[in-house]
């Protein structure tokens, strides 16, 4: 293959190969996409959009901040609230939460990761209410029970499961 290519063209892929293996570090391969093609937008992986939220969550002048002043590439808002609109958050254990902690977790050393399963049941409004985007009816429920996990050694909480009108002990996770 190489002989075929004009050497010039082969120190320049040979370039790009070792700038994309170093960006790869910092980057994520769509972000790499948007960077070597100068367009903004792209078609976001799951990751993407998951690593956008984490900052999101942080600081939304942050997140506008690094993506319009310091143009690093990133989902637009308007991308995140869609992708977080079709989030439906039903009873049951979350594989979106799941897939937050993944993440987070990356980020923290060891001793940041130590963390507990605790799990609360609360007295909740007996009313029936409407969920329009899903269009049913939910309740009347009298309790919810919520499962969540904590840090021990630093201040992170996630819910990872709720259901209402259970007991732990009947619960098959």
């Amino acid at each position: 293959f190489w002989r075929n290519v004009p050497k010039n063209s082969r120190q320049s892929s040979e370039k790009d190969a070792a700038v994309a293996r170093s960006v790869s570090r910092i980057f994520s391969p769509g972000q790499i996409k948007c960077l070597a093609s100068g367009k903004s937008s792209t078609r976001w992986s799951r990751e993407d959009i998951v690593s956008a939220l984490e900052l999101r969550v942080t600081s939304r002048k942050v997140y506008s901040y690094m993506r319009n002043i310091k143009h690093l590439p990133l989902p637009s808002l308007s991308t995140l609230k869609k992708w977080v609109s079709g989030f439906g958050c039903k009873a049951g254990m979350s594989k979106f939460a799941l897939d937050l902690l993944k993440a987070k977790g990356k980020d923290l050393t060891d001793w940041q990761r130590v963390c507990v399963l605790s799990f609360d049941e609360m007295s909740v409004d007996q009313r029936m209410s409407y969920d329009a985007k899903e269009d049913r009816i939910i309740g009347p429920h009298s309790k919810v029970l919520v499962f969540m996990i904590r840090g021990l050694m630093e201040k992170w909480k996630q819910p990872i499961y709720y259901d209402f009108d259970v007991t732990p002990i009947a619960l098959e996770i």
